[in-house]
């Protein structure tokens, strides 16, 4: 679903005049920071911590992988309690414009630890106000409220977090959570199965699992624990019939093989909601969850859906099932996940004032990936909005009815700055582009037919022109002109199909003339002169199919001969002889 278009930039013209140049350059360390990344990563997994910091720290500031390779040396010292040096190294590497998203949730967590809870806060809101969408972000805001007992926030948090993205696993579990907290049982066993339907078999399903069947036969230690209630008591009947274990007499009867206290308190909150409906005043647990649990019941297999739940058990019974039944667990959960997503399809999303009545699209992870409508052709039709993994927005545009792009996209970095406008017709670039930096002009230009067409301009920062260069058909055509951030003319030059072709001159900042030189179709063909910025001659010579070729000389500043000899095919041959200025 991302767009990749590359804008043609100015070539730079220096390379054409550099003859005969040593480059002076000390020693530099090479690194394969890939490498230290993929290493360090490694040693990090293995609980390796020191020697994973000790790679990360190898990385220079300006290095591709540094913020990655910082983020991932701020994550060993969490794992090393060193929470002060987390906050410290995370501030910083914001500060420098980390796009690691991940670098905020560091923040925060180590500021919860902390219990510097008011910061912690103030972290995600800063990060949400770039990364609006991100799940991980609100989910975290809401763990930090609960941490602080301020289960209304937290209960928000989350609302906000399955609103965006209805399978975001932890989502449901945190639900769950804040639920049993309240003794709100049957809400909690609702979050709790919807959980089990998107991540039955992770290491954390392990540990829910566990979780939930203790409080299905009265045993969880999380039960009624939250000092405040914030969750409106809905199910007070069904919650005394699961507290008192009414399903786990042996009489109660469930379908499948497996009787545990999951499985049968599961079957009864099931039984006992059917035909039940949300209206304005039900909590969002019974608007979110109901209508799924209802339609389940009717038209699912609950055999399988009991058995799903218990597929991270070690259980060495419940083990052999599952593996016996494996296709049609794997059956049941995509349909189970088909079910539960459209039954949450539609979102208003406001852009520029406007109200767009979206669908939700999303990444493998559940991060939302894009809002927008398709068409019975699955094609994109209409307002779209692309989002990148870590939520912020990075595309939005139109497609008109049988899925072209059309009209003006907009394109976006982590900050929210606008980088791109570009127009589209038929699914084609058409018509102006503008790429900013910073929120100026960087380049301007027109399209046509996905082409480059006409003048294209480039800026300095301040916002005066750099460049000038005419295109045709995708490449360069005609005269341009490159300017120093002074306004003074830097060369003057003129392209055909895209090569340098004809005279090329350069200028000094002050606009003295610095040199001409002549192209054919992109080789230096002809006499070429340098001068000094006293206007006095500095070097003369030749080029024959870009080899220096016949007489060359170089001047001193006082009009003198600096150098004199002859180049054969671009090598210096015979006699070549060398003057001091004085002659």
């Amino acid at each position: 679903m991302k767009l990749q278009l590359t804008i043609k930039s100015l070539l730079t013209l220096t390379a054409f005049f550099c003859f005969f140049q040593a480059n002076a350059q000390n020693h530099v360390e090479l690194i394969n920071s890939q490498k230290i990344l993929k290493e360090g990563v490694d040693l990090y997994d293995d609980e390796k911590y020191e020697k994973a910091m000790a790679l990360f720290q190898k990385v220079p500031q300006g290095d591709t992988n540094y913020f990655a390779c910082m983020y991932e040396l701020s994550m060993c010292l969490y794992k090393l309690d060193k929470l002060e040096e987390t906050v410290e190294l995370s501030r910083r590497m914001i500060a420098e414009g980390s796009p690691q998203l991940g670098q905020y949730n560091m923040l925060g967590s180590a500021l919860d630890d902390l219990k510097r809870r008011d910061e912690a806060i103030a972290v995600y809101d800063e990060a949400l106000k770039k990364y609006p969408y991100s799940t991980n972000l609100w989910l975290n805001k809401g763990i930090v409220y609960e941490s602080a007992e301020n289960y209304q926030k937290a209960y928000e948090c989350y609302q906000k977090v399955l609103e965006i993205s209805p399978l975001y696993a932890s989502g449901h579990l945190r639900m769950a959570y804040l639920a049993e907290g309240e003794g709100k049982l049957t809400l909690a066993t609702m979050a709790f199965a919807t959980f089990f339907l998107i991540e039955p078999d992770s290491r954390r399903s392990l540990d829910a699992i566990e979780e939930f069947n203790k409080m299905c036969n009265n045993s969880s230690n999380r039960v009624n624990t939250n000092k405040t209630k914030v969750l409106p008591n809905e199910y007070e009947d069904l919650d005394f019939l699961i507290q008192n274990q009414v399903a786990l007499n042996n009489k109660y009867k469930v379908p499948g093989k497996m009787k545990y206290p999951v499985n049968k308190q599961l079957h009864l909150v099931m039984e006992k909601l059917a035909g039940v409906k949300s209206n304005e005043s039900s909590s969002f647990y019974t608007k979110f969850y109901i209508d799924f649990f209802n339609d389940y019941l009717k038209t699912g297999n609950y055999a399988d859906f009991s058995l799903l739940m218990l597929a991270s058990s070690d259980n060495e019974k419940i083990a052999k099932e599952v593996k016996k039944k494996t296709e049609s667990l794997k059956k049941t959960r995509n349909q189970g996940v088909d079910k539960f997503m459209k039954m949450h399809e539609g979102r208003e999303f406001t852009y520029v004032g406007k109200k767009y009545n979206l669908d939700f699209f999303y990444y493998k992870n559940f991060n939302v990936e894009g809002l927008g409508k398709q068409n019975a052709a699955n094609k994109n039709v209409g307002f779209w909005v692309f989002f990148d993994n870590s939520g912020y927005i990075e595309v939005t545009g139109f497609y008109d009815e049988t899925g072209n792009k059309i009209g003006e996209w907009y394109f976006y970095n982590a900050k929210g700055d606008t980088t791109k406008k570009l127009t589209y017709k038929n699914n084609l670039a058409d018509g102006e582009y503008i790429i900013y930096k910073n929120g100026r002009r960087k380049e301007i230009g027109t399209y046509v037919n996905d082409k480059l067409e006409g003048w294209v301009t480039e800026f300095y920062p301040d916002g005066t022109v750099s460049t000038k260069d005419q295109f045709k058909n995708d490449e360069r055509e005609g005269d341009g002109k490159s300017y120093y951030a002074n306004g003074q003319v830097h060369f003057e030059y003129s392209f055909t199909e895209g090569k340098p072709n004809g005279n090329i001159t350069e200028y000094y900042n002050h606009g003295v003339l610095k040199e001409t030189s002549t192209y054919k179709l992109g080789k230096n063909e002809g006499n070429m002169k340098q001068y000094h910025e006293n206007k006095q001659l500095s070097k003369d010579c030749n080029f024959v199919n870009d080899l220096l070729e016949g007489p060359y000389k170089t001047y001193h500043m006082n009009g003198k001969v600096e150098k004199e000899g002859v180049a054969v095919k671009g090598q210096m041959s015979g006699k070549w002889i060398n003057y001091y200025s004085d002659g």
